[in-house]
């Protein structure tokens, strides 16, 4: 099946028929010149949904997004020709509902799409290369048929005059059976061109426009048709629409290239290298008889690393314990007994009767005395000494020096000794390869066309590093700077990208410190023997040590500060003189910052200006708390950064006591900031500087002097095919940057013995269907590509390509490249998706999926791997020629005998051999 080649944006002029055989034009006007009676006007175009996108160009501004609408409404038309009616061939007596709901009538043009329908069938089968017999016979059948079985109704057009001629040449016979079947087929495919979905729609309707158009072309010329004209009709024809409405209403491509997307002959030079020859003379030594030449080459990098881990460990424990006993007892015991009687009898009896009287007397008298004394003393005392000292101290150091010293010693001696009578001289020569050059011819290819600026840049970098073995010294990044320069933000990761230790820590941009001041009267506060006239004065300054790199650049002051009561000579207001108060002495309060007052005030209730406080009420006295000055400061910046030191002065007038407290805010100095900067950079550069020197040591040892690491020239061709591949994906996929397809994530946190990758299924499901149609639909093994020179590159890239040197000549001049022209041509029978990608960028024509087996476009896994390896089969071989390329290499022998041929040339085979090849004939 035929590719859709020119069908989105060909503006073709008015015409009455296509000017040759390469374009089909989709509209025109004829006036049938066999008819003399009359003129009779016969249009081939869009009758219906055409018209109306004309309408539509002609009346609304933006005619691309009304136009999907009004496609997506015509194909639903029972006019419309869509896939379903194409499926499973065509029905010759399909209907439609007549008007306003009348009996069912045959649609226009059915019978005719019907033949045309399986007219292409037929043409496949023959591999769209009938012969020209089998052809006429078929379509004469086909009309013949046609005719009988036409339905009442259909004009086969006034055959009048084609009685006696060919069915097939009869115009008017032709635009009968084909003209309404044409008219479907040009609205449809209109429509369909406008609908990302139906891409496929369109790319049969476009096929059939062709078979159509090849019958036409038959009826036009009167004659058969050659086989090589049937096939040129049916694969290299261009469909052209109408303009207006198109291009207008096409929708803009989401895919732009260098040039439009057409289809041509796709010339292809290949090449080989055939062999090597002895060129131009790259040195001469001399050795005269006798002499002796010795060129020594001595070079000796040293890398030495110094570690030193030195710990201090200092202890002392020291107990001390005392206690004692003592217990004393003491007794003293006394007993006095002192005994004394006396008897003594007495009685006094005094009586008197009468006139008598009688006195009488007797007595007794006994003494007893006891005296019992008992003193009894007990003392104890409990001392219990038990005394014990320990001192233990312990000192530990551990000094431990590491020195690596690394040593390569990178020696060359070249000697030149002339033992013989005869003069010496050694004739070096560069090498020239030899590659035979052959054009090859692929017709009728859609090409795509690209310029992609330095196509090398990535390859150059990966050449430029190493691989690394196991154990080895990797090549370290180029030394450069973050753009903002070294911060706080970065350094860290400057030090890992180098591999630095040991790194500064940034400072704080802001830091504080304070002071406190406390200050109290030296009066005791006792009543005082006379009267106070002037207020103590309490006065303290300190300074205040700024920390290193920073400047006080604000401060802040809190102040607290209790009065002073006594009794004070209060000077009167009212008159002159002063009055004796008892009160509490207002207070004013000064702190100063260096020469900058940062806080002055006075306290005492009602704002008065006397000495001592006072309510203003009848009853003057102020409370103690009342009195108290309180005072929480905001921040205040200096006029002038202080740095060092930064002196700070307090003054209480009439204040028993008070404390003030001073809060600095210090911001970092420029000064220290670009020490930091300075600092992580010496470290980082040291870390740099180390890391160079032993790959450079390694790089010496393994006697590696190119610059990149090349591959083999076959292995170079493909690693610059893939690259500009990947550029070439990159442009059709419009993403920059190229981040590939990530369907197998780094696990976030990897189990200990399990690595293995997986799989994220419904990402690689989401890729697939892009990765299989841009790897399968362009024709990989055709592309081609020619170089600019270096100064199309950004002029900060020129010293590194113009000097760059390779020893494979086609590498360099891919790397050395400012720019490269590309040309990638589409497989035949992906023309129509190709260009469906450009449009809408979607894959397949819009279908959702990738086609199966048995489909146009599906491609089996073993043609894909033979396509990789070989060009396609259809290129048809053309001049060759052979051109010497500079190299690298150096020959000491000035016949160069011994140079390598190419034992499997396959190039400029008879009888296209070059017409003066460089190496005779080329055999090796």
């Amino acid at each position: 099946m035929t590719d859709i080649y020119a069908l989105r944006a060909v503006r073709a002029p008015r015409r009455t028929e296509a000017a040759d055989d390469s374009t089909l034009a989709t509209e025109w006007s004829e006036v049938d010149p066999d008819i003399q009676t009359h003129v009779e006007h016969r249009w081939w175009g869009g009758t219906e949904f055409v018209p109306q996108l004309r309408d539509l160009v002609a009346n609304t501004e933006n005619p691309a997004g009304q136009a999907p609408a009004l496609a997506e409404a015509f194909l639903q038309r029972p006019t419309a020709v869509t896939l379903p009616t194409l499926r499973g061939g065509v029905d010759p007596a399909a209907t439609m509902p007549g008007e306003d709901g009348g009996e069912p009538v045959p649609i226009p043009g059915q019978p005719g799409l019907a033949m045309i329908d399986r007219f292409d069938r037929w043409l496949v089968t023959q591999d769209n290369e009938p012969e020209p017999a089998d052809l006429d016979r078929w379509l004469r059948d086909a009309a013949t048929q046609r005719a009988a079985d036409a339905p009442p109704g259909i004009d086969d057009g006034d055959q009048r005059d084609d009685q006696e001629r060919p069915l097939l040449e009869a115009r008017g016979s032709l635009h009968g059976l084909l003209g309404a079947t044409w008219s479907r087929l040009v609205d449809s495919l209109a429509a369909a061109l406008l609908l990302p979905l139906q891409g496929e729609l369109a790319q049969r309707l476009n096929r059939l426009l062709l078979v159509a158009g090849l019958v036409e072309r038959r009826s036009s010329y009167r004659r058969p048709l050659t086989a090589q004209e049937i096939s040129q009709l049916l694969a290299c024809r261009t469909p052209l629409l109408p303009d207006p409405p198109f291009p207008e209403v096409l929708p803009p491509d989401q895919v732009e290239l260098v040039r439009r997307a057409t289809t041509s002959d796709l010339f292809v030079v290949r090449k080989e290298w055939r062999g090597y020859v002895a060129d131009e003379i790259a040195d001469i030594r001399n050795v005269m008889a006798g002499e002796h030449h010795d060129t020594r080459f001595i070079r000796i990098d040293e890398a030495e690393v110094v570690e030193t881990t030195s710990s201090s460990t200092d202890s002392t424990s020291e107990s001390s314990s005392e206690n004692s006993d003592e217990s004393t007892f003491t007794e003293q015991s006394k007993r006095e007994l002192d005994l004394a009687i006396n008897a003594k009898g007495q009685v006094d009896v005094s009586a008197q009767y009468s006139s008598v009287k009688l006195d009488v007397s007797a007595g007794f008298s006994a003494d007893f005395s006891l005296k019992d004394s008992t003193d009894r003393t007990t003392e104890i005392a409990k001392k219990a000494i038990a005394r014990a000292a320990s001192k233990i101290e312990t000192q530990t150091r551990q000094e431990r020096t590491r020195r690596t010293l690394t040593r390569t010693e990178l020696r060359e001696q070249h000697k030149l000794d002339n033992p013989s009578a005869d003069h010496v001289r050694g004739v070096y020569r560069w090498v020239a390869r030899v590659d035979r050059f052959q054009v090859w011819r692929y017709p009728d290819r859609l090409q795509l066309e690209f310029e992609i600026p330095e196509p090398g840049r990535y390859l150059l970098e990966q050449l430029g590093t190493t691989p690394t073995r196991t154990g080895s010294v990797g090549k370290p990044p180029d030394f450069v700077l973050p753009e903002g320069g070294i911060t706080p933000e970065n350094y860290l990761g400057l030090a890992a990208t180098y591999g630095a230790t040991g790194m500064p820590e940034p400072p704080q941009p802001t830091v504080g410190t304070a002071a406190a001041l406390a200050l109290m009267a030296k009066d005791a506060g006792t009543a005082p023997s006379a009267d106070y006239w002037n207020a103590p004065v309490l006065a303290q300054s300190v300074e205040v040590a700024v920390p290193p790199g920073y400047a006080v650049t604000a401060i802040k002051a809190n102040v607290e500060v209790t009065p002073f009561h006594a009794i004070w000579e209060r000077e009167t207001s009212a008159h002159g003189g002063y009055d004796r108060q008892e009160a509490l002495h207002t207070i004013t309060a000064t702190v100063a910052a260096g020469d900058q007052m940062i806080f002055d005030s006075q306290a005492g209730p009602g704002g008065g200006t006397n000495s001592i406080m006072s309510s203003g009420a009848q009853d003057h006295l102020v409370q103690f708390l009342d009195g108290h000055l309180h005072h929480a400061g905001a921040e205040q910046a200096l006029v002038h950064p202080v740095v060092v030191k930064l002196p700070i002065s307090v003054c209480l007038v009439g204040a028993w006591a008070g404390n003030v407290g001073v809060d600095l805010k210090c911001e970092l100095t420029q000064q220290a900031k670009d020490a930091w900067v300075q600092s992580v950079y010496d470290v980082v550069r040291a870390a740099y500087d180390t890391w160079l020197r032993e790959w450079r040591a390694e790089q010496a040892m393994a006697g590696s002097p190119a610059t990149l690491a090349e591959r083999s020239p076959a292995r170079n061709a493909e690693m610059m095919q893939h690259e500009i591949r990947r550029h070439v994906v990159t442009w059709l996929l419009g993403e920059s940057p190229f981040l590939g397809r990530n369907a197998v994530p780094a696990k976030a946190v990897p189990p200990a013995r399990d690595n293995t990758p997986d799989i994220n299924i419904p990402a690689a499901l989401d890729s697939a269907d892009s990765i299989q149609f841009l790897e399968q639909a362009l024709e990989w093994a055709n592309l081609a590509w020619v170089a600019y020179p270096y100064y199309w590159a950004g002029r900060d890239r020129w010293p590194d390509l113009m000097d760059l040197e390779t020893a494979d000549p086609d590498l360099g001049t891919f790397l050395r490249a400012g720019s490269i022209r590309v040309v990638v041509p589409a497989r035949i029978g992906f023309g129509a998706a190709v260009l469906h990608w450009l449009t809408f960028r979607q894959p397949w024509l819009g279908g959702g999926c990738a086609p199966v087996p048995g489909r146009p476009m599906y491609l089996s896994v073993a043609r894909e791997i033979r396509d990789q390896m070989m060009p396609p089969p259809d290129g048809e071989p053309g001049d060759s020629w052979e051109v010497a390329l500079p190299t690298t290499l150096q020959w000491l022998d000035d016949k160069a005998t011994g140079l390598p041929l190419n034992p499997m040339g396959r190039l400029g085979k008879p009888p296209h051999e070059p017409p003066d090849p460089l190496l005779g004939d080329g055999k090796a």
